[in-house]
C-alpha cells in the first residue's frame, strides 16, 4: 500500500530551484546547438527599415538576402534609388510599406515576391515612376493606399491582384494618369475614395468592380474629367460625395446605380455640367443636397427619382432655367436655400414636398424668379415651424407677403 507523505518546505524550495536550474540547462544547451548549426539567420527582421540610396538596398540584398518578413515599417527614399531588386525576396512587411521621393525610379520591379501589407502603401513625389510593374500579389492592403504626386505615372495596371483596401484610397497629383485600369479587382473600400488633381485623367475606368463605399467619396479639380465612368455599380455612398471643379464634366454618366448617399451630397463649380443625367436611381440624401456655382447647369434633369434629402441648396447656378426635376422630392427634413440663380423663372417642381417635413425657407437673390406660390412653400408659409426669408426675387416673390398673396388667389 502507497502512503503519500507531505515534504518539508524547505525540502520542496531545494528541489523547485533544482528543477528550474536543469531547465534553464537544456534551453541554453539547445540554443548553442542551433547556432553551431547555422540555422538561416534573419528570415525575420524585428525592426523597421529605412533605405536612403541604392548602395543601401544592394546592401540589404548581400547581408539579408533571405530575409522575407519585415516587423515594422519599410520606407524607401533617396535620389539616386533607380531600383528595387535587392528586396526581391520580401514577402511580408507588418507595418507600412512608403516609396517616396525617388526621382530615379521608374518601375517597382524588386516587389515581385510581395503577398502582404498589414499597413498602408504609399507611393509618393516619384517623378520619373511610369508603371507599377513588378509590384507582387498583395490582395489585401490592412489600411491605406496612397498615389499622390507621381508626375510620369501612366498607368495602375500593377495593382492588378489587389481586392481590398480596408483603409482609404487616395489618388492625387498624378499628372499622366487617364484613368484607374489595374484596380478592376478591387471590390471593397473601407475607407475615403478620394480623386484629386489628376490633370490628364479621362474617366474612373478601374473601379468597375466596387458596389458599396463605406466612407467619403471625393472627385475633385480633375479638369479633363469627362464622365464618372468606372462607378457604373456603386449603389450606395456612406458618407459625404464630394463632385467639383472637374472643369470638364457635362454630366454624371457613371452614376446610373446609385441610390443612396448617406450624408451631404455636394456638386459644386462643374463650370461645363449642363445637367444631372446619370443620377436617374438617386433616391435619397440623407443630410444635405448642395448643387453650387455650376456656371453651364441648366437643368436638373437626370435627379427625377429623388424622393428625401435633408436640406437643399441651390445656389448661383447662372444657367439653371428650371427645378422641375425636383417634382418627385416629398421629404426635405432641412432647410430650402434658392439663392443667386439669375434666370431661374419658376420654382415648379418642389410642389410635393411635405411642408410639415421642412425647418428653414430662404429665397434670395434670385432676380428672374417670379413663380414661388407653389403649394408646398403654400403650405409653409401658412403655419411656419423656422425662419422664411423670401426677398430680391421679380415681382410676385419679392417677399414672404407677396408670395402669401398669391398663394391666396390660387
Amino acid at each position: 500500500m502507497f502512503i503519500a507523505v507531505p515534504l518539508p518546505p524547505d525540502i520542496l524550495r531545494i528541489m523547485n530551484h533544482k528543477f528550474l536550474s536543469c531547465l534553464l540547462i537544456i534551453v541554453l544547451f539547445q540554443l548553442s546547438s542551433c547556432l553551431k548549426d547555422n540555422t538561416p539567420p534573419h528570415i525575420y527582421l524585428l525592426e523597421a527599415l529605412t533605405f536612403e540610396s541604392q548602395a543601401d538596398i544592394d546592401q540589404f540584398h548581400a547581408q539579408y538576402h533571405e530575409t522575407k518578413i519585415i516587423d515594422g515599417d519599410l520606407i524607401i527614399s533617396g535620389k539616386d534609388i533607380h531600383n528595387l531588386k535587392g528586396l526581391k525576396e520580401l514577402a511580408i512587411i507588418r507595418g507600412k510599406l512608403v516609396i517616396e521621393d525617388c526621382p530615379a525610379l521608374e518601375n517597382l520591379e524588386g516587389l515581385e515576391n510581395m503577398m502582404t501589407i498589414e499597413g498602408s502603401f504609399s507611393i509618393l513625389r516619384n517623378t520619373t515612376l511610369t508603371s507599377l510593374s513588378g509590384f507582387g500579389s498583395v490582395k489585401e492592403l490592412g489600411q491605406n493606399l496612397v498615389i499622390s504626386g507621381n508626375d510620369s505615372l501612366a498607368s495602375l495596371a500593377g495593382l492588378i491582384h489587389l481586392g481590398s483596401i480596408k483603409g482609404n484610397l487616395v489618388i492625387t497629383g498624378n499628372d499622366n494618369l487617364t484613368n484607374l485600369a489595374g484596380l478592376e479587382n478591387v471590390t471593397s473600400i473601407g475607407g475615403i475614395l478620394d480623386i484629386d488633381d489628376n490633370k490628364s485623367l479621362i474617366n474612373l475606368a478601374g473601379l468597375d468592380n466596387v458596389h458599396s463605399l463605406e466612407s467619403t467619396l471625393s472627385i475633385t479639380n480633375n479638369p479633363n474629367l469627362s464622365n464618372l465612368s468606372g462607378l457604373n455599380n456603386v449603389k450606395h455612398v456612406g458618407g459625404d460625395f464630394l463632385i467639383s471643379n472637374n472643369n470638364s464634366l457635362t454630366d454624371l454618366t457613371g452614376l446610373e446605380n446609385l441610390m443612396y448617399v448617406d450624408s451631404t451630397f455636394e456638386m459644386e463649380g462643374n463650370s461645363t455640367l449642363k445637367n444631372l443625367e446619370g443620377l436617374n436611381n438617386l433616391y435619397a440624401v440623407g443630410d444635405y443636397l448642395s448643387i453650387i456655382d455650376n456656371d453651364n447647369l441648366t437643368s436638373l434633369s437626370g435627379i427625377e427619382k429623388l424622393n428625401y434629402t435633408g436640406s437643399l441648396s441651390v445656389w448661383k447656378n447662372d444657367k439653371l432655367v428650371s427645378v422641375a426635376a425636383l417634382m418627385n422630392l416629398v421629404k426635405l427634413t432641412g432647410t430650402l436655400d434658392i439663392w443667386n440663380n439669375s434666370v431661374l423663372v419658376s420654382l415648379a417642381g418642389l410642389d410635393n414636398i411635405e411642408a410639415s417635413t421642412v425647418q428653414n425657407i430662404y429665397i434670395l437673390n434670385n432676380p428672374s424668379l417670379s413663380t414661388c406660390h407653389v403649394q408646398s412653400i403654400c403650405e409653409y408659409l401658412a403655419g411656419p415651424s423656422g425662419n422664411v426669408s423670401i426677398k430680391f426675387n421679380a415681382s410676385g416673390c419679392n417677399s414672404n407677403e407677396e408670395v402669401i398673396a398669391k398663394c391666396g388667389s390660387k
